[in-house]
């Protein structure tokens, strides 16, 4: 891991909050929870097409959840043309070969189920939950798209102003859209998969054409790049037939080379000198002006180490203390001490890093700069 990610820093932060939050554990006996009362036993393979499946049996409700993940997110988009991965994330309800147009709706409203699909730097996800009987109407509805998505002229131009639209309602005219957008792209400045945002630009998508938009899907949306999740009141047996045969026959694509094989994580990214009270690297300062809003927030990043490391365990520990609810440091010593009026933190996972990030927003009056009060105020705890 480079040592650059390596956030010490902060683990001795963990620390100190973990002490200065300490409380006498109170007398009696109390039931211990045996949390393998509540662990699944999946049972995970691989079709020959390369679809990866998991299964896991639920009978606590007879309902029944399938989720379709694809390792395709905002960070393969091509060079010129962000926003790709999003926009198929809208394309993918334009209609099947069976499964018309304006039908994926009401085909699973007539059954009670709940549906919807997003899409992150490096997965699109869509996912349904039904009644548990009703599992190979899922299965062949997701079966179809994935095998004959109707990737037309039509679909194209009418999802990519969705998706325009979609962006001047969440960024160009939301207040703050701006600076949540760059919040999560200003750290990665310089590495080019991830210095771009998920939801992409509005001149990429104009520019795209129907050719390149076919050759994106072609690429990305098949069996061997897809992992189907299937949990719930199933019966494995069944549930592996259902879906031999309804995915066993579609074509796996070409071989889909990992982001990271792509783009490899560079040792260090740009900095341009040392912070005085935490230690950490400074790559990028910026301020934002923007006239639709009165109110001004700071906000801070650090790029951390990869999940699955021992410290990425230890800043979702540490996020979940400072800004993990009510009780949190943050709520309890800022927010409720009226030191801001709102201030949080939260953990965004990449592949090979993540992205810790601190926002706070003053009180009337009060300046943005007043704001880094967060970084004294976490040493003291």
């Amino acid at each position: 891991m480079p040592t650059k990610f390596r956030l010490s820093i902060l683990l001795a932060l963990l620390l100190g909050v973990l002490l200065a939050g300490s409380t006498q554990a109170q007398e009696g006996s109390q039931k211990q929870i045996d949390f393998k009362d509540y662990e699944l036993n999946p049972i995970d393979y691989t079709l020959p097409n390369g679809l990866r499946v998991i299964l896991a049996e639920d009978h606590s409700a007879p309902v029944v959840a399938v989720d379709t993940w694809y390792r395709v997110g905002g960070a393969d988009d091509p060079s010129g043309r962000s926003g790709f991965a999003h926009l198929f994330e809208h394309m993918m309800f334009e209609g099947s070969a069976h499964v018309a147009n304006g039908q994926w709706d009401p085909l699973l409203e007539a059954i009670g189920a709940n549906h919807n699909a997003y899409t992150q730097n490096d997965k699109t996800a869509f996912w349904e939950v039904a009644p548990a009987n009703e599992l190979p109407r899922l299965l062949w509805m997701e079966s179809d798209r994935m095998a004959s998505l109707a990737v037309t002229d039509d679909a194209f131009q009418t999802q990519r102003q969705v998706v325009i639209q979609e962006f001047n309602e969440r960024v160009a005219n939301q207040p703050y859209g701006q600076a949540n957008r760059r919040l999560f792209t200003q750290p990665m400045e310089g590495y080019w998969p991830y210095e771009r945002s998920v939801i992409g630009s509005v001149g990429d998508l104009n520019a795209a054409t129907l050719s390149e938009v076919q050759d994106f899907h072609a690429t990305y949306y098949r069996p061997n790049n897809a992992t189907l999740v299937i949990v719930g009141d199933i019966d494995p047996t069944q549930t592996k037939a259902l879906v031999e045969a309804y995915y066993g026959d579609i074509p796996a694509g070409p071989a889909v080379t990992p982001i990271l094989d792509r783009f490899p994580l560079p040792e260090s990214l740009p900095s341009q000198g040392e912070d005085p009270i935490t230690s950490c690297q400074i790559g990028t300062e910026e301020t934002l002006i923007d006239p639709q809003v009165e109110v001004p927030r700071w906000a801070a990043t650090v790029v951390t180490p990869p999940q699955g490391t021992p410290d990425h365990y230890a800043l979702e520990l540490l996020v979940d203390i400072l800004a993990g609810g009510n009780s949190s440091r943050f709520e309890q010593d800022i927010v409720r001490q009226g030191l801001a009026a709102n201030a949080y933190v939260g953990l965004n996972d990449l592949q090979g890093a993540g992205i810790l990030y601190a926002v706070a927003q003053p009180n009337n009056g009060d300046t943005a700069d007043q704001m880094r009060l967060g970084q004294s105020h976490t040493q003291r705890s």
